[in-house]
């Protein structure tokens, strides 16, 4: 039996991408990944999220339109603060490889509204 998938979004703009991380003075950076890192620990707390032994993520940024589409894993920074965020609200214990076993990036979907859809998927028999 496969344990259900939670998914949180974060909308209103698109996720930080590589290149543009890159082009940011680190305050401005800093505030970025802090942006994305309080959005998803205080979500996925009011969501009420479990403790998650080991899990499977998967990032999907979303996309008002087809202009300009990011690169598959371009959205890596935002992604990044999604995976603290996570740790912060005691969902995980850690981001590193013990805990996050696969970090999956799809395509863009285009859907109406820009933002960053974070998937979590439990291991089967990990609670």
């Amino acid at each position: 039996m496969t344990a259900p998938a939670l998914t949180l979004e974060h909308v209103g703009k698109r996720p930080l991408t590589v290149n543009e991380a890159r082009r940011l003075h680190p305050f401005a950076r800093a505030a970025r990944d802090k942006e994305y890192r309080t959005f998803f620990a205080v979500a996925a707390r009011a969501a009420g999220w479990p403790h998650l032994d080991r899990v499977t993520v998967t990032f999907t940024p979303l996309h008002k339109d087809r202009r300009s589409p990011q690169d598959v894993a371009g959205c890596a920074p935002a992604s990044k603060g999604a995976l603290d965020g996570l740790v912060d609200a005691g969902v995980l214990d850690d981001d590193g490889p013990a805990f996050v076993r696969a970090v999956i990036f799809l395509p863009p979907d285009v859907c109406g509204r820009d933002g960053l859809r974070v998937t979590v998927t439990p291991e089967v028999g990990a609670a």
